[in-house]
C-alpha cells in the first residue's frame, strides 16, 4: 500500500443503502397510499371541523351535540397544518398533505437508523431502517388525517436529541429538544410528559456518569418546551379564563376507558359502542361551555371507578393489552374488523412477542438502549391508565423505538444474520467498510 495516500475515512456504512431503504419506503407508502386514498379524503373529521371553522369564521369551534361552542377539544397541531395546507392549495390540500406524510415517514427512516446506531451501532442501525421501511403498520399513518405521523417523526426526533445532548452537552440542542417536544405536545397532549421523562434522564446520566448535570441545559430545554406550548395556552386562557396547555379532552378519554361497558379501549369488550347513560346526557345536555362539558365526562369517570375499584383494574389490564395488540382483532362486534385488519392483527401477534423478548433482553443493558425502553414504557402506562384505540393507533408512535430494540436485539443474538446484512450492504454498496468505532454523522 502506498503510504503516500492518506487513509479515507469510513463511516460505518456507506449512506447509499439507507436512501435506497428510504426510497423503497416511500414507493411502499406511496402505493398504499394512492389504493387507499378514500381514507385521506375523508379521515379526520374533527380536525376537519376546526379547520374549516377558523376559515371561515377565525375562531375554533366544535359541535359536541348542543350546537358549535369556542373548542380546545383536539391538540391544535393537525388543525394548524389543515389551515395552512387549505390556504395554500384550497382545492388540493390533500396532494400537499399527502407529500407532507411521505417526507415525515423518509424523516423518521432516517431518525430510526440514527438512534439505532447510537444505541447498538452501524449493524443495527441498517436492520432498522430495513425493518421501519418494510413494517406495513408505519403504512397506515401515512393516509390518516390524524396527529399520528407526526408524533412518529418528532418522538423519533426527541429521543435522537436526548442522545446526543447526553454525549455533547449544547444549549441549541437543548433548544431543540424542548422546541421538538413542545411541538409534538401540540399535535398529541400525551407527549407532555416526555419532556420530564428526557430531563430526568439526561440528570440522572449525568449523576451516573460522576459529571454535574448542567442546569443551563436542562433549563434551556424546559424553557423551549414551556415557551412553544404558551402561545396557545394564552389563547386558551383568554377564550376559557382557565390554563389548558394543550387540549381539553381528558373527561372524554376517561369515560371511554373507565365507564362500567369499557372494555380497555373506545368502545365496549365486543367491539359495540357504548351509550351514555341518561344521567351523563342530561349532564352534559346542561354544559352550555366546553370546560363544563369535559368536566361533567370527568365526574362521571371517576364516579364509576370509585364505584368498583375490582372492574376498573380489571379495565386496565385490558388497556395495556390493547395498547400492544389491536382491539379489532378480538371484537366480533367491532365496526373495523375488515380481513385487512385480521391479518394484520395476525401478523402483529409474532412481532409482538419478538418485541418483548427484546425488550426482556434491553432490561438488562445500561445507558441508552434502557432509556428507550423507558419511553415506550411511559407512553404503554399513559394509555393503560386511560384507554387504547380500537386498533394500534396509539402505539404507532412508539412502532419506530419497538423496531430499533428488535434490531439491538437481532444484530447482537444472530451474528449470523447479521454477517449476511453486512453481505448484502457490500453488494448494494461496493464502498462499504466495517468500522464500528465510527459513528453516523450527526
Amino acid at each position: 500500500m502506498d503510504s503516500s495516500v492518506p487513509p479515507r475515512t469510513v463511516a460505518p456504512f456507506d449512506r447509499n443503502p439507507l436512501f435506497l431503504l428510504a426510497a423503497l419506503a416511500i414507493l411502499l407508502r406511496l402505493a398504499y397510499l394512492v389504493f387507499t386514498w378514500k381514507t385521506l379524503a375523508s379521515g379526520g373529521w374533527e380536525y376537519e371541523n376546526l379547520s374549516d371553522s377558523f376559515l371561515s369564521q377565525g375562531r375554533f369551534l366544535f359541535d359536541h351535540g348542543a350546537g358549535p361552542v369556542d373548542s380546545a377539544y383536539m391538540p391544535p397541531g393537525v388543525t394548524f397544518v389543515l389551515i395552512a395546507a387549505k390556504s395554500l392549495l384550497p382545492t388540493s390540500f390533500l396532494f400537499l398533505l399527502a407529500a407532507l406524510h411521505l417526507a415525515l415517514a423518509a424523516g423518521g427512516l432516517f431518525l430510526t437508523a440514527r438512534v439505532a446506531e447510537r444505541a447498538g451501532g452501524p449493524r443495527a442501525a441498517l436492520l432498522a431502517a430495513a425493518l421501519y421501511a418494510f413494517d406495513v403498520n408505519l403504512f397506515l399513518p401515512v393516509a390518516w388525517v390524524l396527529e399520528t405521523i407526526y408524533t412518529i417523526f418528532l418522538l423519533l426526533l426527541s429521543v435522537h436529541l436526548t442522545g446526543k445532548l447526553d454525549e455533547e452537552p449544547s444549549l441549541r440542542t437543548a433548544a431543540a429538544l424542548g422546541i421538538t417536544l413542545g411541538l409534538a405536545s401540540l399535535f398529541r397532549s400525551t407527549m407532555v410528559p416526555q419532556i420530564g421523562l428526557s430531563l430526568f434522564w439526561l440528570f440522572s446520566s449525568k449523576w451516573r456518569k460522576k459529571r454535574p448535570a448542567s442546569w443551563k441545559v436542562l433549563g434551556t430545554a424546559a424553557f423551549a418546551f414551556v415557551l412553544t406550548l404558551t402561545p396557545w395556552t394564552i389563547r386558551n386562557h383568554h377564550t376559557f379564563g382557565k390554563i389548558i396547555p394543550v387540549s381539553q379532552n381528558l373527561g372524554i378519554n376517561l369515560w371511554q376507558g373507565w365507564n362500567p361497558t369499557g372494555g380497555g379501549s373506545e368502545y365496549a369488550l365486543d367491539g359495540s359502542p357504548m351509550p351514555m347513560t341518561p344521567d351523563l346526557t342530561k349532564d352534559l345536555a346542561a354544559a352550555s361551555t366546553e370546560p363544563e362539558w369535559d368536566a361533567a365526562l370527568k365526574r362521571a369517570a371517576f364516579r364509576y371507578a370509585s364505584e368498583d375499584p375490582i372492574r376498573w383494574l380489571k379495565q386496565r389490564a385490558l388497556s395495556f393489552l390493547f395498547f400492544w395488540h389491536e382491539h379489532n382483532f378480538w371484537a366480533p362486534k367491532s365496526p373495523y374488523r375488515t380481513t385487512g385488519w385480521l391479518l394484520l392483527g395476525a401478523a402483529n401477534i409474532p412481532f409482538v412477542l419478538l418485541f418483548f423478548i427484546a425488550a426482556a433482553w434491553t432490561a438488562g443493558r445500561r445507558g441508552y438502549p434502557r432509556y428507550l425502553l423507558a419511553v415506550m414504557g411511559l407512553h404503554c402506562l399513559i394509555h393503560t391508565l386511560t384507554h387504547a384505540d380500537i386498533g394500534s393507533r396509539y402505539r404507532y408512535q412508539i412502532e419506530p423505538i419497538m423496531l430499533i430494540l428488535i434490531a439491538l436485539f437481532l444484530s447482537d443474538r444472530l451474528p449470523v444474520a447479521g454477517t449476511r446484512l453486512e453481505s448484502f450492504v457490500r453488494r448494494l454498496s461496493p464502498s462499504y467498510k466495517k468500522d464500528p468505532g465510527t459513528g453516523i454523522a450527526s
